[in-house]
């Protein structure tokens, strides 16, 4: 029986880790594609499977790396992580104008 390789995968800037069956060669930085429960996202790997030094059971994993990303992929990353992000209420505030005085 083989144990399983997991990595930690952050999905978006700030995210916590999604952590992932790796079936292929993968190391920390790399941008890869992991088919999700709500279908195949791109993430950086930050948490190698090389770099455990105990096996983790496959329980915990959520995710599995499928591919190294593409270009479009990363060039859709890349863009996504310089716009800035408000949430909700921020926005709902900034759509009410200034506050009368």
């Amino acid at each position: 029986m083989t144990v399983p390789r997991i990595a930690g995968v952050q999905l978006a800037p700030g995210a916590p880790l999604t952590w992932c069956i790796v079936e292929i060669p993968t190391r920390a930085g790399e941008l890869v594609a992991v088919e999700t429960p709500m279908g195949t996202r791109v993430g950086t790997v930050l948490v190698a499977p090389d770099q455990w030094l105990d096996a983790l059971p496959a329980e915990i994993a959520t995710g599995r790396v499928i591919r190294p990303a593409s270009e479009a992929e990363r060039l859709a990353w890349e863009a996504g992580r310089c716009q800035p992000q408000a949430g909700r209420r921020l926005a709902e505030e900034i759509a009410r104008g200034p506050a009368e005085l």
